[in-house]
């Protein structure tokens, strides 16, 4: 009955088998016998084996300390776990000493004992507590340090006691330490209450942010064994500069060098096989570039041809779709990326949904571990490729390989072509080393024998496989028009008209909704559906804008500028002639950098186009005369001479 209300009443933990153990043979041999005496009487009681007479008798523990050692066991660690066995440690403290007693006092051998003192002594002063602890964590305002000594916030602690009225006689001064080895008890006890705090304060962000993850056992129920089960993506900035060579309006060549190339990477966690990468060349990668990253990653490979002297592919290519059949047209269940505003964007998580169909996890702000994978391989790369470059940046700005990089660059004309096929070279040699995080299998050895071994994996279904649907997003329009002023239907989208020769003879669509499905990598046309999600047709832009493939990033820089007031063009006007004219005029690198990119990545913007072309959008033979007429270059056209 008393055994019974003890653990009603305390609401108690009674399942012994679950508390920790203690290893006996680590505790003195007279230590050992107490604590299996202490045991075989805490397990009589809890399993109800003996009466409590019959357990003094076994073990002479009588029961007031029989009950006290049972509340022990029962009681709670810091962390949540209830003490168990351990609590049944000789003299083990299983609380804090908090002293109850004053300070400053003797005890009855006529000596001052200082127990708990410290602590009890920053209670009474908490002045001097808030001082200690800034210090130690960096708050102080006349910190100049990165951290400070703890002999150096021992003698502000000194001073502040002074201040405070403290004299020689008093605690702490009246040691021979002055508190110094006390001060420093309780600075390791504030670091291994707040761990992470600390570390950030006197170490640092980096050191603050792995101090900040948590290695638990639930790990363990998450393990990655099957390909495509989950996938990371990251982007890195590329430790070289590159040349990007482009051609001037008066037919000079000009090389220049531009910012550190983005790389960005999709691998598959189970396996460690690279399933596709993008190379970005501007200063952030867009939702654009992720789409794209993930876009090859779906699709099957395809050869990329070389121009650099003796390099060349592996005999097994070393590309997933390239060697193994399943992995053409395969998309993964989890996607783990970071918190980047190019992740985010609601079209690359309307692609990941609606056409890859997987799971998207961001994971914590800032806290690159969780994707240590991904990580690691990108250091790989750079000491495999990218650092053995002349025009290496090295890993940071003391780095010893950091030579000159952009005269560099320049001097062997590194280009961004270049960078491609060594980037095309790296990854497929990487899937096809043996890796120990696989035991010893290659990325792709791995995977491929997974698949064999029955591990199924999703294709994406056929009508899901053209490439603009994954650079493609659905918005929503009104369309425009006047019966009365005799103005025939159409769509505005990104300050450009939209029709075709159905909506324009539909006047019943005024003010009616559309969806458009819009191409942000070719703006020329937009498919259009009615309310009822009927097709209405292509719809195509009016003027130039319907006749050179050009992309929404594009498009957008060059509105900018004409809201910036900074072009102007009319309706009948090439935007695309005056946005190249202004980038040529302004003969800064940043504007060079810009022209030399948009040749590189859009050449069509380049070819050749006439004035006299007819830009009715519903002929045909206008868009084939324009393909068709003059050989010159649009940037040659230009009725202004420009120089640099």
């Amino acid at each position: 009955m008393v055994r019974k209300s003890l653990i009603e009443r305390e609401n108690l933990e009674v399942n012994i088998s679950s508390w920790p153990q203690v290893n006996v043979e680590n505790l003195p041999e007279k230590n050992q016998e107490i604590f299996l005496k202490r045991k075989q009487a805490v397990d009589l009681y809890m399993t109800d084996k003996a009466t409590i007479q019959d357990i003094t008798k076994l073990t002479g523990i009588n029961r007031v300390d029989l009950f006290r050692l049972i509340r022990r066991c029962l009681d709670y660690d810091i962390d949540g776990t209830v003490y168990g066995y351990r609590a049944l440690i000789p003299f083990k403290r299983m609380k804090s000493y908090d002293r109850s007693k004053p300070i400053n006092i003797e005890d009855k051998l006529g000596k001052e004992t200082f127990s708990g003192a410290f602590i009890k002594f920053l209670a009474e002063h908490p002045t001097i507590a808030k001082l200690v602890i800034n210090l130690y964590l960096n708050k102080s305002q006349d910190v100049k340090r990165p951290r400070m000594r703890i002999i150096d916030i021992h003698d502000k602690f000194v001073r502040a006691c002074r201040n405070e009225g403290i004299t020689e006689e008093q605690y702490p001064l009246n040691t021979n330490s002055k508190g110094l080895r006390s001060l420093g008890r309780f600075l390791k006890r504030l670091q291994n209450d707040h761990f992470a705090e600390i570390v950030t304060a006197r170490f640092g962000v980096d050191a603050g942010r792995r101090a900040k993850i948590l290695r638990t056992t639930n790990q363990s129920k998450n393990i990655i064994t099957r390909p495509y089960q989950q996938v990371q993506f990251d982007g890195h900035k590329i430790d070289a500069i590159f040349t990007i060579t482009y051609t001037t309006p008066l037919g000079h060549r000009i090389q220049e060098t531009i910012d550190r190339p983005w790389l960005l990477l999709l691998i598959d966690v189970a396996t460690r096989t690279v399933l596709g990468y993008h190379i970005c060349l501007e200063k952030e990668y867009s939702s654009t570039d992720v789409l794209q990253c993930i876009k090859r990653a779906a699709m099957p490979w395809r050869v990329k041809p070389l121009s650099i002297h003796g390099l060349r592919y592996p005999e097994q290519i070393g590309y997933a779709s390239a060697i193994i059949s399943e992995a053409s047209w395969a998309v993964w269940d989890e996607l783990l990326f970071d918190n980047a505003k190019a992740n985010l964007a609601n079209i690359v998580k309307d692609r990941l949904k609606r056409v890859i169909g997987c799971d998207v996890n961001a994971g914590p702000v800032n806290m690159p571990e969780y994707r240590g994978i991904i990580e690691r391989l990108f250091g790989l790369l750079e000491e495999n490729g990218y650092h053995k470059l002349p025009s290496t940046t090295g890993s940071n700005s003391k780095d010893p390989r950091r030579q000159s990089p952009e005269a560099k660059a320049r001097k062997y004309n590194i280009s961004i072509e270049h960078l491609e096929e060594l980037t095309e070279i790296l990854i497929a040699n990487y899937n096809l080393r043996p890796h120990s995080g696989i035991e010893n299998f290659s990325p792709l050895g791995s995977m491929k024998q997974k698949i064999e071994n029955n591990e199924l994996i999703r294709q994406l279904p056929e009508e899901k496989r053209s490439e603009l649907i994954f650079l493609s997003f659905q918005a929503k329009r009104n369309v425009a028009g006047s019966v009365e002023y005799g103005k025939r239907p159409y769509i505005q989208f990104e300050n450009v008209t939209y029709h075709n020769s159905i909506l324009s003879t539909s006047p019943w669509l005024i003010n009616k909704e559309l969806t458009l499905l819009v191409n942000v990598d070719d703006l020329r046309t937009i498919r259009a559906f009615l309310p009822d999600g009927s097709e209405l047709g292509i719809l195509k832009a009016h003027g130039h804008w319907g006749i050179i493939p050009h992309s929404l990033r594009l498009r957008k820089a060059i509105f900018k500028l004409k809201r910036d007031q900074k072009i102007n063009f009319s309706a009948d006007e090439n935007p695309f002639e005056i946005y190249i004219e202004y980038l040529a005029k302004n003969n800064d690198k940043t504007s060079r950098v810009k022209l030399a990119k948009l040749q590189h990545q859009q050449p069509e913007i380049y070819q050749p186009v006439s004035h006299k072309t007819s830009l009715d959008q519903n002929s045909l033979s206008a868009k084939e005369d324009a393909s068709n007429t003059h050989n010159m270059p649009i940037i040659k056209k230009l009725k202004r001479t420009i120089v640099f």
